[in-house]
């Protein structure tokens, strides 16, 4: 079991919560209520920077960020020494020179905060630089980090867990968010949620997808391809795998609201091109990492 824990009485829970989540099955939408009442967990309901915490959604990471930011009276975008995770792949060509390169998931220290700002690798020590305006695409504060962000990490103080009552999280999630920490003393959940927002978002998103599977049929009819046969994609695919990572790349499939507008960076990648998207021929991937997988390969 689990070798982050410290303590065997840790190890005899988790084992516990291990046993109920095979048995509900590890892909089963998370009960919360239900799972709370077996394995009570402490909450708290308020944020601050006691705390490092793991999001469901990108969107949540950030508003989550910001109000840990605010509390600690930060007042500019970025401030030397804020430590910033890397959420999207960047790589540039540099003529006489090695490639500009921001892996996925690194941990970045804030060195420079002008115009190009200068990051330093958390674990390498190299510093970089880059414009801020594309750090703010690239990056995010690493205060609250989603899920795949956090996945082979140890937290050894106080984690709290977030987005557990979003309507995608799984037994899967639930389990993993918790066995990030060395002490389950130390696990929390957050009270924090925007029901309205959430509503709003999926409904939004289902559009979204509803009308990125009809534009594969539409290129598919031009093509001649029949798409009446098989298991051809459905907006279920795409929900099911936001805030997993690129087939490619391993970028973070995200999605954003923008007042109303969905943007999202993920798509699929059909393995044979004569035949239709249909789930058995499709890697998911980020549009980026779809582009470049040659290169990336």
């Amino acid at each position: 079991i689990n070798k982050r824990v410290n303590k065997e009485e840790y190890r005899e829970t988790l084992n516990q919560i291990l046993e109920y989540c095979e048995k509900i099955g590890w892909d089963t939408k998370l009960d919360y209520n239900k799972f709370i009442e077996k394995f009570p967990l402490q909450t708290i309901k308020t944020i601050d920077g006691l705390y490092r915490y793991i999001a469901y959604t990108n969107q949540s990471c950030e508003d989550i960020s910001k109000e840990v930011r605010r509390t600690q009276h930060k007042t500019t975008d970025y401030e030397i020494g804020e430590l910033l995770i890397c959420k999207i792949r960047y790589h540039a060509a540099r003529k006489g020179s090695p490639p500009t390169v921001f892996h996925v998931n690194y941990e970045y220290i804030i060195r420079g905060t002008d115009e190009y700002m200068l990051l330093e690798n958390n674990v390498t020590g190299e510093v970089q630089s880059l414009g801020s305006r594309t750090v703010a695409v690239h990056f995010r504060y690493s205060y609250c980090n989603t899920l795949h962000s956090s996945q082979g990490t140890s937290i050894d103080g106080k984690l709290a867990i977030a987005g557990y009552r979003n309507h995608f999280v799984t037994m899967r999630w639930v389990w993993t968010a918790i066995t990030r920490a060395r002490n389950l003393d130390d696990v929390y959940v957050l009270e924090y949620r925007n029901k309205k927002q959430e509503e709003t978002n999926e409904l939004l998103l289902s559009v979204y997808f509803d009308k990125k599977v009809e534009g594969y049929k539409s290129q598919d009819r031009n093509g001649n391809r029949d798409i009446t046969k098989g298991n051809y994609l459905t907006k279920q695919f795409f929900l099911d795998r936001l805030n997993n990572t690129c087939s490619y790349c391993y970028c973070e499939l995200l999605y954003q609201n923008s007042n109303g507008n969905i943007t999202s960076n993920i798509t699929a990648d059909r393995i044979d091109n004569s035949i239709p998207p249909l789930v058995e021929n499709c890697k998911i991937a980020c549009i980026a990492g779809n582009k470049n997988q040659n290169y990336i390969n």
